[in-house]
């Protein structure tokens, strides 16, 4: 299975938690999992993913930090031809059963491996607060803020596309509290079910506390801490509700799958601006990609608009008519009530 999500999303921490469940050691050598000062416990990212991901982003002129805008077209020459070598270096992927690797590229290549597995791989997603993963690329790659919050937009709405029902999502404010016995026993529970519907054992309730004392490292938690005032205060305000906006649609829902993909579906004109502002958009395709993306946000616009329009219209035909005239003097009482109701 894959995990992915925006860079420093807690996609490694959700990783490790993944690995200890189905026993993957297969494909993860231990000498092939990264670890430097911001992960000191490693990334759970094999090399060797990370280089094919490097390598599809950069066949369509682009890196993990100026991504495509619009979803590449693995599924077309000349992209896919440039699929056939990796089917060799991956095959034990593709033949092996217990395996989990991560790497949050993966927002942008997932489609390219339906071709290369000939098969579906299960994704599992980290959700950080937007101003979280900005502060912390701040902190590791000296990105202004603006940048973080539009990266983090544009990681997601192409993994909204990806996303299937039978994925699984996890906020990183729930991997964080996994101390907390009560979200424990939920989160276990979402585990186990993911993890039998996809053809793995249900790990007992004691290999999963096990894991969690193993893993569960709050202190490691570094990257929080408050901007620099002479960077909180250029945040774009609509950029930051934009991002606030999506983040909370999610988390405040029962459907979280659903609501990311709703959240995250179209790209607004904040997040469009802020990458060209910043230059995160790949020099070759830049100008087509942003009058695509454009073009997709003007139409949905119109449609937004189109619908307010019908609702006006709706709403006009109703007050026109003989028992909107008739209600009245009952709509006029229910006011004067409700005013004197006390709050």
């Amino acid at each position: 299975m894959f995990v992915t999500g925006c860079h420093r999303s807690g996609t490694s921490l959700l990783a490790s938690l993944l690995r200890d469940l189905v026993a993957s050691d297969a494909c993860h050598p231990q000498a092939d999992l990264e670890v430097k000062l911001e992960n000191p416990l490693g990334f759970f990212e094999t090399h060797r993913l990370v280089a094919s991901n490097d390598y599809l982003l950069r066949q369509c002129g682009c890196a993990w930090n100026r991504p495509p805008l619009i979803p590449p077209a693995w599924d077309r020459e000349p992209l896919f031809h440039t699929l056939q070598p990796l089917r060799a270096s991956l095959s034990s992927y593709a033949l092996s059963r217990r395996w989990v690797d991560k790497d949050p590229r993966l927002c942008f290549t997932y489609p390219a491996y339906l071709h290369i597995f000939l098969k579906r791989v299960p994704l599992v997603i980290a959700l950080r607060e937007p101003l979280d993963v900005a502060t912390s690329l701040y902190a590791r790659d000296g990105m202004p803020p603006d940048a973080g919050l539009a990266l983090w937009f544009l990681y997601n709405h192409h993994l909204a596309a990806a996303l299937d029902s039978t994925d699984l999502l996890l906020p990183y404010a729930r991997l964080l509290a996994l101390g907390d016995s009560g979200i424990a026993a939920t989160t276990y529970q979402l585990l186990a079910a993911f993890l039998e519907r996809h053809c793995h054992e249900r790990p007992s309730t004691a290999q999963w506390q096990q894991i969690i004392e193993r893993r569960l490292l709050v202190d490691l938690n570094r990257a929080v801490f408050a901007l620099p005032p002479r960077l909180a205060v250029n945040i774009s305000p609509d950029l930051l509700r934009h991002c606030q906006h999506a983040a909370a649609a999610v988390q405040d829902s029962d459907q979280p799958l659903q609501a990311f993909q709703e959240a995250f579906q179209a790209l607004p004109c904040s997040v469009l601006l802020s990458l060209q502002r910043h230059q995160l958009v790949p020099d070759a395709a830049s100008g087509l990609e942003l009058q695509t993306a454009l073009l997709k946000l003007n139409e949905a616009l119109d449609t937004s608009l189109a619908s307010q329009a019908v609702l006006q219209q709706q709403l006009t035909a109703l007050q026109r008519s003989i028992s909107w005239r008739l209600t009245a003097p009952m709509r006029y009482l229910w006011k004067q009530v409700s005013r004197r109701a006390p709050t």
